[in-house]
Formats: structure tokens, sequence, C-alpha cells
């Protein structure tokens, strides 16, 4: 039993350490990928009035700032 016990906490520990290691070779560590931040697109058909009021909504709760706020709105009015 403490054997395996052994066994079972030297593979959680090797798991947590990050790396892969294969048939007993120099381990790998995996690199994170980088997945590129899209900014949502306004669809051209959708109300502006709508996206409007998510936008204040969005500026209400703190999410974007004043002047992004400020910035996205006098690009949607220009576009009505």
């Amino acid at each position: 039993m403490r054997g395996v016990r052994r066994e079972k906490d030297l593979e959680t520990r090797r798991a947590s350490a990050g790396g892969v290691t294969v048939n007993n070779a120099t381990p790998i560590i995996a690199q994170p990928q980088a997945f590129p931040q899209q900014q949502p697109k306004l669809i051209e058909s959708e109300d502006p009035f709508a996206v409007l009021q998510k936008l204040k909504s969005l500026f209400e709760h703190g999410i974007i700032s004043p002047e992004e706020f400020e910035t996205k709105k006098n690009e949607i009015l220009s576009r009505v």
C-alpha cells in the first residue's frame, strides 16, 4: 500500500509541475496558446438604439470607461 500511495503522490506532484514527460525523456514544457482578443463587432443591421442601450448598461455597470462610452456612442450615432 505504501508503494501505491508513493506512486500516486509522485504522479500528483509531476502533474502539478506543468511539464510533460515522454518515455523518461526530458520534460516538455507546455506553452500556453495566445488567442487574439477580438472586439465584438456591431452588426450593421442591428438597431442602433438597442446598441446604445447595451452600451449605456455597460457604462453604468462600470465595465467600460466614460471615454470608451463616448467614443462608441459617437461612432454609433455617426452611422444613424
